[in-house]
């Protein structure tokens, strides 16, 4: 898994209305975050990797509780 790649994956999903891929990314980062995975980059500015879980957790988190409200919605 390269988490910076799924990070930017799930970003473009969002950007181009594909929430189902967005989900899809989000879990699978978030899946990896649980088990110990080092976090993606999720800001230009460098923090630290506890500042970058934290990050990526709430907005994983975030698309996967929207996730199915946007796509009903649609």
């Amino acid at each position: 898994m390269d988490p910076q790649t799924t990070w930017g994956e799930m970003l473009d999903a969002l950007a181009d209305g594909d929430f189902k891929a967005a989900s899809e990314a989000a879990g699978a980062l978030l899946n990896w975050l649980r088990r110990g995975g080092f976090p993606p980059q999720p800001l230009t500015r460098v923090l630290t990797d506890d500042w970058d879980r934290m990050i990526c957790q709430f907005v994983c988190g975030q698309v996967l509780a929207t996730s199915g409200k946007q796509e009903i919605n649609q």
